[in-house]
């Protein structure tokens, strides 16, 4: 739109350039689920370290949630707020292997906002489908807490298990790429 004589452009307004955050998305995401359609019968090796992910995922997610309803209510400065996160490729590309529904938009649409899916009550995605950075994070305090009620044998353990999910994020991208290049 022209700016009127003698104003000057500003550009687009904060809703329009907030609802091209969200159009992106959506394109971006219709585009990787269209391509891996196309590769779907090849993607068997991807598909299944995608399953294996969810699987254990979904096994930490009671002990992440009983931590976070213990801590988060009440932290000074909440990750979700001060924190800058997003969906990388392999969160993407997990989602669509599973065939999870994908959120309807980027965590981040402006610099400086609090996390869009922040609520009273904490995050409104489901764990599933946060962005790995906040699935795989406890911060100090949740650390401690663990320590104390659950020894630090079960620390040690969370965080291999969270390395070891990480890995097969990885090897999940890698196969993908195989697949590829076949």
């Amino acid at each position: 739109m022209a700016a009127a004589p003698g104003c000057a452009d500003t550009g687009p307004s904060a809703a329009e350039r907030l609802l091209e955050v969200d159009r992106r998305w959506i394109s971006t995401n219709r585009t990787l689920l269209a391509w891996l359609e196309t590769l779907r019968p090849a993607l068997g090796g991807a598909t299944d370290i995608a399953g294996s992910i969810q699987t254990r995922l979904e096994a930490l997610f009671p002990l992440m949630d009983e931590l976070c309803r213990a801590t988060c209510p009440w932290c000074p400065e909440p990750c979700c707020i001060v924190t800058r996160v997003w969906f990388d490729f392999r969160d993407l590309l997990f989602f669509h292997l599973i065939a999870a529904p994908i959120p309807p938009g980027p965590v981040w649409r402006e610099s400086k906002t609090p996390c869009r899916y922040l609520s009273a009550h904490g995050c409104r995605l489901p764990r599933l489908l946060r962005p790995w950075a906040c699935s795989q994070y406890l911060c100090a305090t949740q650390r401690r807490l663990l320590a104390k009620t659950k020894g630090e044998v079960r620390v040690m353990a969370l965080d291999a298990e969270i390395t070891e999910i990480a890995l097969m994020r990885f090897a999940m991208e890698e196969a993908v790429q195989e697949t590829l290049k076949h």
